[in-house]
């Protein structure tokens, strides 16, 4: 899973290789769960074509049937502690090319801006999945869980994997606790 994942990754990295008129990046650190290298095709404008990677790899972990709608969200933290406890790893890169490409019509900018709303979507979706959740309380909740994981992405490059974000899971299990 943690290859996988790396390969994933690899995936946001190479939008701001894309923007650089790159037309294919070999995803080469791991292979995805299909077991061979991914390619990531670009348009002439540097959006990716296929970003599906990240969010395959969301859904992989967080469908399991043998799960609970509690343990899938929790798979997620799990997934992305494992994931993100490698030497080297600097962050979202997501996020970077938020902040690398500030204007929203960039389309580096815009592409990582879709990931970064189709996982608060997918947050809110599983969320929608606990009893006693209405759409409301989903929303809010779904929120919430995306500030923790984003709040372990942007600890990693200050603080190292060992640091606040080995604490994501715990936190995220505090706010799918029921209200008492």
């Amino acid at each position: 899973m943690l290859g996988s994942f790396r390969s994933n990754v690899t995936v946001g990295i190479a939008v701001l290789v894309g923007i650089a008129g790159l037309s294919y990046v070999l995803a080469a650190s791991a292979a995805p769960p299909g077991g061979t290298t991914a390619a990531v095709e670009f348009t002439p404008d540097g959006k990716m074509k296929r970003p599906e990677g990240y969010r395959e790899w969301i859904e992989s972990v967080t469908s399991s049937p043998r799960l609970s709608p509690t343990g899938r969200i929790l798979a997620l933290f799990d997934g992305l502690i494992d994931a993100t406890a490698a030497d080297g790893f600097r962050g979202c890169p997501f996020l970077m090319a938020l902040a690398e490409y500030p204007d929203p019509r960039s389309a580096a900018h815009a592409s990582a801006h879709e990931v970064k709303a189709w996982v608060r979507d997918k947050l809110r979706e599983l969320v929608a999945q606990l009893p006693g959740h209405s759409k409301a309380t989903a929303r809010v909740l779904g929120d919430q869980l995306v500030l923790v994981v984003e709040g372990l992405y942007a600890s990693i490059a200050a603080l190292g994997s060992e640091g606040p974000a080995r604490q994501a899971r715990t936190l995220a299990a505090m706010l799918l606790q029921p209200a008492r």
